[in-house]
C-alpha cells in the first residue's frame, strides 16, 4: 500500500482510536479532540498499513474539510480519473462538507471522515491530507491545487478550475423561492469561517449601505450567520437576509441561490472559491494570506488585498484567533482587511457587473 503524507519536511504522526463503534485513523489535531471526547479512547503509533485488497485500484483522499479545502481537490481528482479510468476514487471527509462532491461524475463514493481502519484496509493508495497544507511551509508560496497535485503525484493535464455540482437539485425550488426584486443581484457573505479572514462588522455595515443606496439598480443578498454587532436588524431587513430564515439554508441550498447572483463580495470562504467555481464576477477580500494561493486559478475573481505591517501572516487558527505579535491581538479584527476601504469594494463590484 502507498501511504502518503503531504508535508515532507515535518514527520508525519498519527494514531488509531478505538470505540464501540470501531477502530479509526486520525491526524494529531483530531487525536487529541477524540481523547478528549472519550476519555476511554486507546491511541496507538501506526507505522505502516498493510493492504488486504488485490482487487482494482482503489485510492482514498482524506481530509476532513472545510468546504473550500475539499474544493482545491476537484481538479486534481478530475486528471487523476482521466489519466486512469479504472481507478475507483474515494474522498473520506466531514459529512456536513460532503454536498461538495454532489454530482461529482468522477468519484466512486464519497465516505464518513474520520476513516475505520477496516474501510482503509481495502484501499491500494492513500492521500493523507489532513493538516497538510495547515502545516507545509511551501503552501505559503505554492497554490494549494499545485501543491497538493505536486505531492500526490497527479499532472493536472485537464486544467485547474474548480468544479462544483451541488447547488443544481436546489436550483429551481431556491430561484422560486427568492425571486429576485430586480434585475441583478450582489451577493455578500458576511463572515468567513475564521475571524482572521473576515472582513471588519463596521466596514462591512458601511459597504451594504453604500450598496443600498442603489437598491433601483440591484438588490442585495447576505449570506453566512450574521454577527449582532455588524447588522443591525432595521438595516438587514432592507436587503435579502438569507442568514435570517427561520428554518436555515443548507450549503447547498446557499449556493443554489450564490449560483442566481450576477455578483458576489466575499472573504477568502468556501463561498468565495463556490463563486469561481461557478464563473461568477467576484470581489475577494484578502489579508492574511496572498490572493495569489488561492484565486489565481478562478478567472471569474478579482482579489483586493489588504496591506498591514504584520500582513500576510498565514494564520489558520490552529492554536489561536489571532496570531502572536500582531497588531490584530489588540483591536480584535485582521488590520490588513481593515485597511480595504468600502468604497473601493464598492467601485470594483460595479466595474465588473457593467
Amino acid at each position: 500500500m502507498l501511504f502518503r503524507s503531504l508535508d515532507s519536511e515535518r514527520p508525519w504522526r498519527c494514531g488509531a482510536f478505538t470505540m464501540a463503534a470501531g477502530t479509526y485513523l486520525v491526524g494529531e489535531s483530531t487525536a487529541s479532540t477524540a481523547l478528549m471526547m472519550n476519555a476511554r479512547v486507546k491511541v496507538k503509533s501506526i507505522s505502516n498499513l498493510m493492504p488486504r485488497n488485490q482487487g482494482p485500484r482503489r485510492v482514498a483522499l482524506v481530509r476532513g474539510g472545510g468546504f473550500g479545502d475539499l474544493l482545491f481537490l476537484t481538479p486534481i481528482i478530475r486528471a487523476m480519473k482521466k489519466q486512469h479510468p479504472d481507478w475507483e476514487i474515494r474522498v473520506e471527509c466531514w459529512k456536513h462538507c460532503q454536498c461538495i462532491f454532489d454530482g461529482n461524475p468522477h468519484l466512486a463514493e464519497v465516505k464518513d471522515y474520520p476513516p475505520r481502519m477496516d474501510d482503509l484496509m481495502f484501499y491500494t493508495q492513500i492521500h493523507w491530507l489532513e493538516d497538510a497544507m495547515e502545516w507545509e511551509p511551501r503552501s505559503q508560496n505554492e497554490h494549494v491545487i499545485d501543491l497538493y497535485a505536486k505531492k500526490m503525484g497527479v499532472e493536472l493535464t485537464e486544467g485547474k478550475h474548480l468544479e462544483y455540482y451541488g447547488h443544481l437539485r436546489h436550483f429551481d425550488a431556491m430561484r422560486a423561492r427568492f425571486p429576485k426584486k430586480q434585475k441583478r443581484r450582489i451577493g455578500i457573505q458576511l463572515s468567513a469561517s475564521a475571524k482572521c479572514r473576515t472582513y471588519p462588522a463596521a466596514l462591512m455595515e458601511r459597504l451594504i449601505d453604500l450598496l443600498y443606496r442603489d437598491k433601483e439598480q440591484f438588490e442585495v443578498a447576505l449570506f453566512d450567520i450574521p454577527r449582532k454587532d455588524a447588522q443591525k436588524a432595521d438595516k438587514v431587513a432592507r436587503v435579502l437576509n438569507l442568514c435570517g430564515e427561520k428554518e436555515p439554508l443548507s450549503f447547498a441550498e446557499s449556493t443554489a441561490v450564490l449560483a442566481d447572483c450576477d455578483a458576489v463580495i466575499a472573504p477568502d470562504s468556501a463561498l468565495c472559491h463556490i463563486a469561481g467555481a461557478l464563473d461568477i464576477p467576484t470581489v475577494a477580500l484578502y489579508g492574511p494570506f496572498p490572493w495569489q494561493i488561492r484565486t489565481k486559478y478562478a478567472k471569474s475573481i478579482t482579489a483586493i488585498n489588504g496591506h498591514a505591517r504584520c500582513a500576510p501572516c498565514f494564520h489558520h487558527e490552529r492554536e489561536s484567533v489571532w496570531p502572536e505579535g500582531g497588531m490584530c491581538r489588540e483591536t480584535g479584527r485582521c488590520e490588513a482587511l481593515a485597511s480595504i476601504e468600502p468604497e473601493r469594494i464598492v467601485k470594483k463590484i460595479k466595474e465588473m457587473m457593467r
